[in-house]
C-alpha cells in the first residue's frame, strides 16, 4: 500500500511539474510575439504590420493555446493525493479556465482581415491574468501541504 501511494505521489508530482514547466516555457516563448502585437495595437499600426509577421504572431498564439489545452487534458489524467484533492480540483478548474481565456484571445483575432477585436482581446487578457493569479495561489497552497 505504501509503495502504491509513493508511486501515485511521484506520478502526480511529475505530471504537475511537467505542466508547470511547459506553461512557463510556452509563456516565455510567446511573450515576445504578444509584445509585438500589443505595441502595434497601442501605436495603431496593426494595418501597417507585414501580413507574414501578423500571421506568425497568430500562429504562435495558437500553438501556445494548444499547449495549454493539452496541459488541461494532462491534469485530468492524474489524481491528486487525498490531502490535495480539493486544491487540485481548484487548480484544474483555474487552469482549464486559463486555457479557455487563451483560446478566446486567439478567437478575437481575424487573420484574414488583419484585425483584432480589442474589447474581446483585452477581456481575454484580463481573464488570463485573473486565472493565472488563482493558479499561483492554489499552487502555493498545494506546495505548503506537501
Amino acid at each position: 500500500m505504501v509503495r502504491k501511494t509513493m508511486v501515485g505521489m511521484q506520478k502526480f508530482a511529475s505530471n504537475l511539474q511537467d505542466v508547470i514547466q511547459s506553461t512557463e516555457d510556452t509563456g516565455n516563448h510567446v511573450a515576445d510575439f504578444y509584445e509585438k502585437l500589443e505595441e502595434a495595437l497601442a501605436d495603431d499600426q496593426l494595418a501597417m504590420m507585414p501580413k507574414t509577421e501578423f500571421q506568425e504572431i497568430i500562429a504562435e498564439f495558437n500553438d501556445a493555446t494548444e499547449v495549454y489545452e493539452a496541459n488541461t487534458v494532462k491534469l485530468q489524467e492524474v489524481n491528486a493525493p487525498v490531502k490535495l484533492m480539493g486544491l487540485y480540483a481548484n487548480f484544474k478548474k483555474h487552469y482549464a479556465e486559463y486555457a479557455v481565456a487563451c483560446r478566446a484571445m486567439v478567437n478575437a483575432i481575424d487573420v484574414e482581415k488583419q484585425f483584432v477585436d480589442q474589447q474581446k482581446f483585452n477581456a481575454a487578457g484580463d481573464e488570463q491574468e485573473n486565472q493565472m493569479d488563482k493558479i499561483s495561489v492554489t499552487m502555493q497552497k498545494m506546495m505548503a501541504k506537501l
